[in-house]
């Protein structure tokens, strides 16, 4: 063995840690959100239906300070065969 030694090869350690550790986490978000939409839409549909049809309805509000509103439409149309709508909403508030 090289470079200075001192008694045998033995090595004691002892270490005590005490560790404290306070956290504050603040995941509060505020989003302000404004989304303006005009829509101009013309539709001339000329459709004789004798047969299947499906039509619906919808409306979903949610009301206060933290809110949610979710809609899923899905709409399916094969000419002579099928017609379904399938429609989904949540609506939350806390």
């Amino acid at each position: 063995m090289t470079g200075w030694h001192y008694g045998g090869n033995d090595v004691d350690f002892d270490k005590d840690i005490d560790v404290d550790i306070d956290v504050d986490v603040d995941l509060d978000t505020d989003i302000d959100f404004k989304k303006d939409y005009d829509a101009d839409i013309d539709i001339d549909a000329d459709a004789d239906v004798d047969g299947n049809s499906s039509s619906f309805q919808a409306e979903v509000e949610a009301f206060g300070k933290d809110t949610i509103v979710e809609v899923d439409a899905v709409v399916l149309t094969i000419q002579d065969e099928l017609s379904s709508v399938y429609l989904s909403g949540l609506s939350a508030t806390d």
